[in-house]
């Protein structure tokens, strides 16, 4: 993601939901821990 623009509060964004779902036990560790990886990932291909 690119560090201009909105890509930082869309990432915030992203991590406060993450935590929250975490906390709340929608998902667990390692679901969120794969959802990451994921992301990361379409990320580097995308550019």
């Amino acid at each position: 993601m690119n560090p201009v623009g909105l890509a930082p509060h869309l990432k915030r964004l992203h991590d406060a939901c993450a935590a929250w779902l975490l906390k709340e036990g929608h998902i667990t560790q390692a679901e969120l821990d794969e959802h990451e990886r994921q992301l990361r990932e379409a990320v580097f291909t995308a550019g």
